[in-house]
């Protein structure tokens, strides 16, 4: 427990979480403290643990910069493929292939070549839509780029109406099942370096039988063929060699101009829905844990003003 706070004077999340509209449930409750580090730090002191089950430590150490020391008396509850030296952590690697729901990829339905959906903004994110730009390849499939909280850069004809890549993130747009091949950018910094987990973005074409290559961190297709997964990719890009992204974006042509192998798709469809069966409770014991440690979430008075008012100043704060 943090030095000068009295055990009196902390209030679990739920007690006050209708008073002043918490989710105290929600995963990201850390993060409403990410412009006042006093509160943050005060935060994880007294808690000491970090529920970011969704996403990979990244988000905080990369993403949000919050410094090490700031972490390192916490259990972080996170999404990596695996734990990180320095850092105490918890991690359930195959949370995204639990979480996204199934649906089923049908290739009688295929209008165009590729689809890329590319979200928060990265260098290798506007990257590879350059890329197919310059190589003439845009009007052969389907794409997305957006811009921050700004409206999109490119948008799919389905998602003209959409502000931000947040409202979409969760869905099945109809492009996706007009398209042979799925191309992402996997999680990442603004500069391109991808994050120590694997999304949705690959395991939802692996779970519905969708021909995909996606840029990940070096090893991601190692640690899928170690699952039983199968592709007929070159993969050198899976290398930790220097110039990995473009030879990522040269195997994307090439799988343009070549038929998918069905029966190598099929394969790790089923791989993936058996996967998804045998770690499904794991899952499930993994989340309640985090349940009840929601509920035992301390606020101090002060953590609970901010968090109804954010935009207020205390004193020697300004």
């Amino acid at each position: 427990m943090c030095k000068g706070i009295k055990k009196m004077s902390l209030l679990t999340v739920a007690t006050v979480a209708d008073k002043f509209n918490i989710n105290y449930r929600c995963h990201c409750l850390h993060k409403r403290f990410v412009d006042n580090r006093k509160l943050l730090f005060e935060f994880l002191q007294i808690n000491k643990y970090i529920n970011i089950y969704t996403e990979p430590i990244e988000e905080l150490t990369v993403r949000h910069k919050i410094p090490k020391e700031y972490l390192k008396d916490c259990i972080i509850y996170s999404c990596n493929v695996d734990k990180i030296d320095d850092y105490k952590m918890q991690v359930f690697p195959l949370y995204w292939m639990i979480r996204w729901p199934l649906t089923d990829f049908d290739s009688k339905k295929i209008k165009k070549k590729y689809i890329t959906m590319n979200g928060a903004p990265s260098t290798t994110r506007t990257g590879l839509i350059q890329y197919l730009k310059e190589n003439n390849l845009l009007n052969y499939g389907y794409f997305s780029l957006y811009n921050g909280y700004q409206l999109p850069k490119y948008v799919l004809p389905s998602e003209k109406n959409t502000r931000h890549h947040f409202d979409v993130r969760e869905s099945y747009p109809i492009e996706w099942y007009h398209s042979t091949y799925d191309f992402q950018i996997e999680t990442c910094s603004q500069e391109g370096i991808p994050f120590y987990c694997i999304t949705e973005k690959t395991f939802r074409p692996l779970l519905a039988g969708k021909p995909f290559l996606n840029y990940g961190f070096v090893g991601m297709y190692k640690l899928l063929k170690s699952f039983g997964f199968e592709f007929d990719n070159k993969l050198l890009f899976d290398e930790d060699v220097n110039n990995r992204f473009e030879i990522y974006l040269d195997e994307v042509t090439e799988q343009m101009n070549k038929q998918p192998d069905w029966d190598l798709v099929i394969h790790n469809k089923q791989v993936a829905r058996l996967l998804r069966k045998q770690y499904q409770k794991p899952h499930d014991r993994f989340i309640d844990k985090l349940e009840n440690l929601a509920t035992e979430t301390y606020l101090t008075k002060q953590m609970i003003n901010f968090l109804h008012n954010p935009y207020c100043i205390w004193p020697g704060e300004n």
